[in-house]
């Protein structure tokens, strides 16, 4: 095989300074200074370190105080080799005098930085004096802020060099912090620092990526590599292929993959093209392109350039530096990724030997190197006890450690339980699973909070991909008790987190004490309205460049708020299994549903995973009351068969609306192949203990939300509704946690909005009448009042105004009449923008978007088109209830475990206990009449569910005896459908 062939160091190319102009004499021996430097960086690059420190160390003896550049250029290399031969305190003593002389020569005009503080960080971190290495750089940020103030590029460097030191250290929360004020700092700096701005851009991206902002840390890449380049003057530099280097690593944490090829192909085409690579820049390049080819099964090639690369990295850095430790621990990576676990488990125990030499044995990554050694022992055959001991160390070291920590204390959790369930000691086994489980939910409260709002379903879905582990492992042991039992408690204790979350933090800053607070609460709000324009109904007049910097100034708000608020936000409290059993009513029966990556445990390997991957499931468990019978694990099967049969199900449905097919016989046949597959492939799989039970409580996951369980049949062939109350959950622990029982204000119709309010002319007849919805309205009032004892407010025609319904308050019943909408595309857009309800106004769409105007002003018009993102905004704190009487607006962007992002979860989020919702188009006179019905049945005392369940069946009676049997379609009565808690009293065109 050919060895590729490594770039050759320059002679001059330290990494600190440019070589010098002149050759001044060494007083030392006569000789000249350059002649000096050159042969002292012969002996480093052959590895005589100790023969280079002595000659540097007599010739800086004789220049004395000089601190001129030559002087400078020799002390460093002198601490260079000092370190290199691990004589940490004298080179900690040189990088100090050259890092005074650097501070001493700056200036208001300084604008070029020396490597002196990151020098001196990572000397002192090498010496194993964590505290004391950070310590420097804070107070060289410090000294430069009070000497050349706030705004000046010295500080911003600072910033930069400190970010760099806690980034090694794995501090990836502090290391941000410090790059994104390096990047605010550079910005305005004066004079300016394009240089220092690049650089900070880089690494901010680097760690926004880590923590998930993957949105915007592609922008402050992107950004960092046009400005790189254009310091460069367009010519290929080290820096600039550094730059393309953390580019390529967003796009692929971003799992951008053929873009992070191509990106970082374009950083080794430029660091050829440099014809002279800085040995830091190129280190970490070829470490890079090595972990891609790992991951993109080329071994053999990864194999043969890490090798080389550890014999470059020794020979350019000495033995001692932490960067072989690096290319040791990416051996040992390739080595387990090609199945030679012995050389994986030998590479890895050498770098943890080489780090623990270095820092000593508490160094800050020892935890994950500690994990990653126990699996590769573990499988190279190692004993278990053995095994066993590395991953309890490792989970140790973990616990407490911050950002980083809980993935590994985690992970050290789960393998551990994996090795003991797999080797025949399950009961072991499940008690770890049961310790990883409770990890994950309290790393998930705590961590969660800090993250960017858009961003916290994709850090969940991160936090959980290994939950597939523990659940296979129950699957396979289902016929016992205690492992159905547990794995239920962890489905129930993991559903919907994001959430509820969400709903704390919505109504914690509503109740803002601090004016500097709700200040900044007034301005997200602002700017969400301002975002709300470019639904794909709304204005539409800004450019997309607009609507990003709307993002971003979103994330700036919301970071502010997380910074305020995340340490008072209560945590999610676990919930046992017992607990939810003991407030199920005698008759209720909870079905609670989780579609979850699958494995097969008895194939075990550690090629990215710890099993053999197997697909997405779904699964059930049948949870009874408190002692009436057992809690059931039941497969329901491949998620491609079970949502292929939902999606055929609702094809089948929207295909009734066709001129004639109604109450064809062959719609007929259809609508009952449909609805058999899709009960055979869900329903039909539940144990007969459900039959003994009137209300079935369902806590619905990902597609299986859309499904309209009261329109299925049951093992009798009648439809579900005929024999059960139904009732769906956005999560179980709703049945455990208490609401507010504060007052709320009299209930709100809101009908019959008129469309063309305000359009003179011509209009966009998006939205048609909806004459039904006024006579709903006369129907439903009576009942409401009787339901809240209290007269409704009622706004209808042109008082139906999106200004109106935002600014109510609390009222205890909110009923919506109107259109709704849920539109896929554009998917860049958050679902909250894509959703929504139309209102008085609504049809001036076309007026707006022919004159052009500010976004702003479009935002305080209020276009008619209320979006989810704007009801996220109003206060409903205390609402019981709220009726979406409207199309589609049940509908929007589903994820696993979190339900589906639309109008019902924002009118959740805003404070509302109870939705109800619909599916798919309803006619608008058959909407007014299940309307008319429910609010009949609530006012008697019915909880929503129930009454709702009534509503559906009278309407299905009567159009049986009006129309006869195949008329008694359940595209007519089956659409809507409620969500909430189950005991709570709250809870033609079409809409």
């Amino acid at each position: 095989m050919n060895r590729p062939k490594l770039p050759q160091l320059a002679a001059s190319s330290s990494p600190t300074s440019p070589p010098p102009t002149s050759s001044p004499t060494s007083p030392a021996s006569g000789a000249p200074l350059a002649d000096v430097l050159r042969q002292a960086r012969e002996w480093r690059l052959a590895g005589e370190n100790q023969k280079a420190a002595a000659s540097l160390t007599k010739a800086a003896e004789q220049l004395g105080e000089s601190r001129d550049a030559e002087a400078l250029e020799l002390l460093r290399l002198l601490g260079d080799v000092q370190r290199r031969a691990g004589q940490f305190a004298e080179a900690e003593r040189v990088f100090r005098m050259c890092a005074a002389a650097s501070e001493s020569s700056m200036t208001a005009a300084t604008t070029e930085f020396t490597f002196d503080l990151r020098d001196l960080g990572e000397t002192i971190l090498m010496s194993g004096d964590v505290p004391r290495a950070v310590e420097s750089l804070r107070d060289a940020l410090k000294s430069r802020k009070q000497r050349l103030g706030e705004r000046h590029p010295a500080v911003a460097d600072a910033h930069l060099q400190l970010g760099n030191l806690l980034l090694m250290l794995d501090q990836v929360d502090s290391a941000n912090e410090q790059f994104l004020q390096c990047v605010d700092v550079a910005r305005s700096a004066s004079p300016p620092a394009p240089q220092v701005l690049a650089a900070g851009l880089s690494l901010s991206a680097r760690t926004l990526a880590q923590l998930w902002e993957y949105d915007r840390a592609t922008s402050h890449a992107v950004e960092g590599v046009k400005l790189q380049h254009e310091v460069d003057g367009g010519k290929s530099t080290p820096q600039l292929a550094d730059a393309l280097r953390q580019l390529s690593y967003v796009y692929y944490l971003d799992s951008k993959h053929s873009q992070s090829v191509e990106t970082l192909e374009d950083a080794m085409r430029t660091m050829r093209e440099s014809g002279n690579p800085a040995c830091r820049e190129l280190v970490l390049l070829l470490q890079s392109w090595s972990h891609l080819m790992t991951r993109t099964r080329q071994r053999n090639r990864a194999e043969v350039l890490l090798r080389d690369l550890l014999d470059f990295a020794g020979k350019v850095y000495g033995e001692n530096h932490y960067f072989v430790a690096n290319i040791q621990s990416n051996l040992a990576a390739n080595y387990l990724a090609a199945d030679l676990d012995d050389y994986a488990c030998t590479f890895q125990r050498k770098a943890m030997d080489h780090y623990a030499l270095l820092f000593g044995d508490s160094y800050p990554n020892r935890a994950a190197h500690l994990l990653f050694y126990g699996v590769t022992c573990d499988a190279s055959g190692h004993k278990d006890e053995e095994v066993a001991r590395i991953y309890e160390e490792a989970r140790e070291l973990a616990a407490g450690a911050g950002f980083g920590g809980e993935s590994v204390a985690i992970d050290a959790s789960m393998n551990l339980a994996t090795m003991y369930s797999t080797s025949y000691r399950a009961g072991r086994g499940r008690a770890e699973f049961n310790r990883a489980m409770r990890l994950i939910h309290d790393a998930i409260s705590d961590r969660m909070p800090k993250v960017a709002d858009r961003y916290r379903v994709r850090f969940v879905n991160r936090m959980t991909e290994s939950l597939g582990q523990p659940l296979a492992m129950a699957f396979r042991e289902r016929n016992k008790q205690v492992w159905v039992d547990d794995s239920a408690e962890w489905a129930l204790n993991f559903k919907g987190l994001v959430s509820d979350v969400l709903a704390k933090e919505t109504l914690q800053l509503r109740d803002a004490k601090s004016l500097e607070m709700r200040q900044v609460a007034q301005d997200l709000r602002n700017v969400r309205e301002q975002m709300a324009a470019f639904s794909p109904l709304g204005a539409q007049i800004g450019s997309a460049d607009e609507y990003d910097r709307l993002r971003g100034r979103e994330d700036e708000l919301s970071a502010k708020i997380r910074e305020a608020f995340h340490d008072s936000v209560e945590p999610d409290r676990w919930r046992t299994l017992a607990e939810i059993r003991e407030r199920l009513g005698p008759d209720e029966v909870l079905i609670e549903i989780s579609r979850i990556r699958y494995y097969d445990v008895e194939k075990r390997r550690f090629e990215g995973s710890v099993y053999l991957w197997m697909g997405m499931r779904y699964v059930a468990w049948v949870i009874p009351p408190a002692n009436v019978g057992t809690v059931e694990l039941v497969d329901l099967g491949p998620a491609p068969e079970v949502e292929g049969a939902i999606s055929n199900y609702l094809s089948v449905l929207q295909q009734t609306f066709a001129p004639g097919v109604i109450g064809s016989a062959e719609s007929k046949r259809h609508l009952a192949e449909a609805t058999g597959t899709l009960t055979r492939a869900t329903l039909g799989k539940l144990p007969p203990s459900v039959r003994g039970f009137g209300h079935w409580l369902i806590c619905p996951d990902h597609l299986t939300w859309l499904v309209p369980w009261h329109a299925l049949r049951d093992q009798d062939g009648r439809y579900l509704i005929q024999s059960k109350n139904v009732t769906c959950l956005t999560t179980s622990r709703t049945l455990v946690t208490p609401t507010d029982a504060l007052p709320a204000n009299p209930p709100v119709i809101v009908a019959n909005p008129n469309f063309n309010l305000g359009v003179d002319g011509p209009t966009f007849e998006r939205f048609g009448p909806l004459p039904g919805t006024a006579r709903e309205a006369v129907a439903v009032e009576p009942h409401l009042k009787r339901y809240a004892d209290a007269a409704p407010l009622l706004m209808l025609d042109s008082d139906a105004t999106e200004e109106r319904v935002k600014s109510l308050v609390s009222p205890r019943v909110l009923l919506l009449s109107t259109h709704g909408f849920y539109e896929s595309f554009p998917s860049n857009q958050p679902a909250a923008v894509r959703c929504g309800l139309a209102l008085a106004g609504a049809n001036h769409l076309r007026r707006w978007q022919a004159e052009p105007d500010s976004v702003e002003a479009i935002a305080n018009a209020n276009d008619g088109i209320l979006t989810g993102l704007e009801v996220t905004n109003m206060n409903l704190r205390n609402t019981e209830l709220v009726v979406l009487s409207a199309c589609e607006s049940g509908l929007g962007d589903i994820s696993t475990g979190e339900g589906v992002a639309g109008l019902r979860q924002a009118f959740q989020q805003a404070g509302a206990k109870s939705v109800v919702a619909s599916l798919w188009p309803v006619p608008d006179d058959t909407t007014a009449t299940i309307m008319a019905s429910f609010f009949k049945h609530l006012g008697e005392g019915d909880p929503p569910a129930l009454a709702l369940r009534k509503a559906q069946l009278t309407l299905k009676e009567e159009l049986t005896e009006s129309q006869g049997e195949a008329f008694s379609h359940p595209v007519y009565w089956a659409p809507f459908v409620v969500s909430g808690p189950p005991g709570s009293r709250s809870s033609s065109p079409t809409r």
